[in-house]
């Protein structure tokens, strides 16, 4: 499956070992049926992908949004452009121009997440969580690293140092530090499902979930509950200026001052009850301003 690499340039390590990124050239652009194209299992292992609203935005570019070939590899696995293959099938398309390079399984994840950096579809924990997937990958260098360097011949083990290394490595590849990749590695076996698909859709950030998922598991619900609904207030606040602020300016004034007290007390947790009944509350103003505007306007 994974063919000889044609041509290889590489990067030294903190530790010193030799890690390659050896993908062979850019081969001439060919097309390639949509439907025979296929996502890394690295990415699909953690069912990640772009929003509606993404693949939306690259619809509002017309065919311009095919101008770029995919690079995908051998084995037909996608690298780079998955988004733009997203929108190929809902579209029906039956071909899209690629690249072929050749280059591992590894290799591949670590390309695509390379071209994933700074992506809003796949965020910081996305990365992250495929870039764990490259551990062993990393892990096995650094012991072909001890073998060359003539240290700790025959054993199997990492040294302390090595393993610090692995997860530079990792951090390195996913674009963030490594303080976060320890943090995501204890949020995978301690986070309940729920916190983790907010982490995957950006509705949280990796150090809050962290300190949450410290907690019981009946804990981190709650707190999540109390984000969502939080974010929904604020949410609702901003639609209600938008759309009332010219014929109710003071009600708009004490919304905004209602915004600036609820984020004074979020982080208040003996509120917790009262999230979801003020969220409510707030909804329910859009109907009521709407109904004494619309009194005004027939006055």
């Amino acid at each position: 499956m994974n063919a000889p690499l044609a041509s290889a340039s590489s990067s030294t390590t903190a530790s010193g070992y030799q890690q390659a990124h050896s993908i062979t050239p850019a081969g001439p652009v060919i097309e390639r049926r949509v439907l025979e194209l296929l996502p890394h299992p690295g990415f699909t292992k953690h069912a990640l992908g772009y929003s509606p609203q993404e693949i939306s935005r690259l619809s509002d570019r017309g065919e311009s949004a095919y101008l770029s070939p995919l690079t995908i590899t051998q084995d037909d696995y996608i690298v780079d452009g998955y988004a733009v293959w997203q929108l190929a099938k809902l579209q029906h398309r039956a071909t899209l121009p690629c690249i072929v390079r050749h280059m591992s399984q590894e290799e591949g994840l670590l390309h695509l997440i390379e071209k994933n950096r700074g992506s809003k579809g796949i965020n910081d924990y996305a990365r992250i969580l495929m870039a764990l997937e490259l551990e062993p990958w990393f892990k096995t260098r650094a012991k072909s690293n001890q073998r060359m360097g003539g240290r700790e011949k025959g054993s199997s083990q990492l040294t302390e140092a090595d393993r610090l290394d692995v997860r530079f490595e990792i951090a390195r590849a996913a674009g963030v530090s490594a303080g976060n990749v320890s943090k995501v590695k204890q949020l995978i076996t301690r986070a309940i499902p729920e916190l983790q698909d907010a982490l995957r859709h950006g509705e949280i950030r990796i150090h809050r979930a962290s300190e949450w998922a410290k907690t019981s598991p009946t804990s981190q619900r709650r707190r999540l509950a109390d984000h969502r609904h939080r974010r929904g207030i604020h949410r609702t606040i901003n639609t209600l200026l938008k759309k009332h602020e010219a014929r109710q300016p003071s009600i708009c004034d004490g919304l905004r001052d209602m915004q600036r007290g609820l984020k004074k007390l979020q982080s208040e947790e003996c509120l917790s009850p009262l999230w979801e009944s003020l969220s409510q509350i707030i909804r329910g103003l859009d109907p009521l301003l709407t109904e004494t505007e619309g009194a005004n306007r027939a006055a």
